[in-house]
Order: C-alpha cells, then sequence, then structure tokens
C-alpha cells in the first residue's frame, strides 16, 4: 500500500499536496487517487490530507482538526489538488490553498447540479488555477460560469494497477465455480461504497440488483447470477445489509446472488464477469463503468447521467426497463467499445505542472 511519507523529500519536484479521501479507501475517488499516485510518484513530490472518519497510519487526517499541521502541509505545497466530494470540505480547502496565494486545482467527482449550495460553489471554483469535471452533465452545467480555459472534461478512470489488486478470496472463487457449472450462465456483478438512500430509494440499487435475479428466476431464467460488493461503515447500514441478505434467504436465491461486506479487489471480479450493472439512481463518472469498458465486458447502467459510448442504459429505478435491457443484450455479440488510449502521464503533466 502506498506510504505518503516514503514520497516527501525528492528534491527539485514540483510539491504536490493531495487532499481527498486516503488512497487505502475502497470507494471510487479514493481508487482514482491511489491510481494516480501511482503514475506521478516518479516525477513530483507527493503529500496527502485525508478526509475520511477512518484514519491511517501515516496519514495526516484533516478531523483531527490539527490546523496548524493543515495549514503547514498547504504552505510547503506548489500545488494543491483537491479531491474532496463534500461541500463545507472542498469550500474550506479551496480558501485555505487560495489564502496562501498556492495553485489550486480541483476536481468535482460528483453531479454537481444535485448540490444546493451551488452558487457559493461556482464562486469558490472561480478561484481555482484549475477546474476538472468527470461527466458531461456538471461540465455543460459548469461551462456558462467558468472561464473555458481552466475548465476540464476528464473521466475518473486511471487503468488499474493489476499487480497490486489481490487474488480473489477462496470462497468466491468457488461460489463462481459453482455458478459456471451451468454451460450458459451469465455472471453479473455490482458494487457500492456504501448503503444509503438517495431521494428515497438505495442509492447504489442493491435492491433492484436482488429484484432482477429474482424476477428472471420467476421468468425461468435461471441462468443468472449477481456478485454485489458492499462496504458498510454504521450500524445502520449493518441493518440494511441483514435485510437484504435475509431477503435473498427467504426467495431462496443465496446460490444465485452472492452479497459480499468486505474488500475485494472489484477489478479482479471484473475479469471473471460477463455484465458489469451500475444501478445508481444519481451519479458522477463511475470508475467500474469504465473499468468494464476497458476489460472489454458488457456494461449496464442507469440513465441518470450520460454514460460512455458504449454502455447499455436503462430507465432509472424501473426494473422493467433494467430487465428488458438485460435480456436483449446477453446473447448480443456485437463488439463493445473500450476506451479510447490516452497518454494520461502527459495529460496530468500538464494540469499539475511537473515535468517528464
Amino acid at each position: 500500500m502506498l506510504n505518503m511519507e516514503n514520497t516527501k523529500n525528492i528534491a527539485k519536484k514540483n510539491r504536490v499536496l493531495i487532499i481527498g479521501p486516503a488512497p487505502q479507501n475502497t470507494g471510487g475517488v479514493s481508487i482514482h487517487i491511489r491510481r494516480l499516485i501511482n503514475m506521478i510518484k516518479d516525477y513530483v513530490t507527493i503529500d496527502f490530507v485525508d478526509e475520511g472518519r477512518k484514519h491511517w497510519d501515516g496519514i495526516f487526517n484533516l478531523r483531527t482538526l490539527n490546523l496548524y499541521k493543515y495549514l503547514h502541509k498547504i504552505v510547503k505545497a506548489d500545488v494543491v489538488y483537491i479531491n474532496s466530494s463534500v461541500f463545507i470540505l472542498r469550500l474550506g480547502n479551496i480558501l485555505a490553498s487560495k489564502l496562501f496565494f498556492r495553485k489550486t486545482i480541483v476536481t468535482i467527482h460528483r453531479d454537481l447540479t444535485i448540490e444546493k449550495q451551488k452558487k457559493i460553489t461556482i464562486a469558490a471554483l472561480k478561484l481555482c488555477d484549475r477546474v476538472i469535471v468527470v461527466n458531461d452533465k456538471t461540465f455543460d452545467f459548469l461551462k456558462n460560469h467558468i472561464n473555458k480555459n481552466k475548465l476540464h472534461l476528464i473521466p475518473a478512470f486511471l487503468p488499474p494497477i493489476m499487480d497490486e489488486e489481490p487474488e480473489l478470496p477462496l470462497h468466491v472463487k468457488e461460489w463462481v465455480n459453482n455458478a459456471r457449472k451451468c454451460h450458459d450462465s451469465i455472471l453479473m456483478v455490482s458494487n457500492a461504497s456504501k448503503l444509503v438512500l438517495h431521494n428515497g430509494a438505495d442509492l447504489y440499487g442493491l435492491d433492484m440488483c436482488i429484484d432482477l435475479i429474482s424476477k428472471l428466476f420467476e421468468m425461468g431464467k435461471d441462468n443468472f447470477y449477481l456478485i454485489f460488493i458492499v462496504i458498510v461503515n454504521s450500524d445502520k447500514q449493518r441493518l440494511m445489509l441483514e435485510d437484504y441478505k435475509k431477503l435473498v434467504a427467504e426467495a431462496k436465491l443465496q446460490k444465485r446472488i452472492l452479497i459480499i461486506d468486505e474488500p475485494l479487489s472489484f477489478v479482479r471480479l471484473i475479469t471473471i464477469s460477463d455484465i458489469i450493472l451500475r444501478t445508481t439512481n444519481t451519479d458522477g463518472d463511475a470508475i467500474s463503468i469504465r473499468e468494464g469498458l476497458f476489460f472489454g465486458k458488457k456494461v449496464i447502467a442507469s440513465d441518470v447521467v450520460k454514460r460512455p459510448e458504449g454502455v447499455l442504459t436503462f430507465k432509472t429505478r424501473d426494473i422493467n426497463s433494467l430487465i428488458n435491457v438485460v435480456l436483449s443484450n446477453v446473447t448480443d455479440n456485437t463488439n463493445i467499445p473500450t476506451i479510447e488510449q490516452v497518454d494520461y502521464i502527459k495529460l496530468y503533466s500538464s494540469i499539475l505542472g511537473f515535468n517528464l
């Protein structure tokens, strides 16, 4: 795992302070940051401010409220690269960085149009040197407010570091092997960084995934299997998860639905799957979608935001639409578009300002 302390004292390199959730976490933003650090670590000196609730050894956490250490890190930096998804944290980091006249770069990893404090966010982003957005919806919204020369549309995807991806646990491999005994089995995978409601519905759509397999089974389509990965972060989320597991048990679908609440490599899971599901009812630029395309898999996602080319979409929170898309495409062997090849190091060198 990455150790921020090992990269601090390299001479004559731009000092980049990255602020956001620690790369040791499992969410999409953390995955992006982890891959970015691995990509640029030979060209810059990296420091880090973690905003997550879990504290990691060797990484300063903003929630310690050590204001002196936080500001000292900003003062030492040449570039402050902010990846905060929480409005108040993003705002505070921008203001602190510009207070000391640091080059300030912000990536918006979510759909900004649903944020309540849009006017304040826009005013803060105008102070920044570069603003990166990961989806068209946010880009189209901001281009009317932000100088086009400093606004960039760059998907959050960076290629996975396969050498760092752990092997799947034995019990998962055994479950998959049992599913594959059916010669025409279709393995679908999905994931969630947490269990939470948005607009009164499961944000990541675990309920829809369960309902999908259940209804397909009722239709006599008994060759569909699902693995859903979720990390629970509270007692409330644990109770939600237990309710979902009871629902699976009551429908006697344990052999067809595996819900895993432990960290594992979703990338490894993608490589052995047939279909990647993204059933969210709000979204930014989901890394799992682009990973699926990267590995040449079929990807089915809700239409809540514009999806990358090649993604099959269904009407958000509409189970019949989801079923129709699944059944219409499982036997379709047309070529699946892959992600355009990009020189990511060159791209980020131009943004972060380091020499290759």
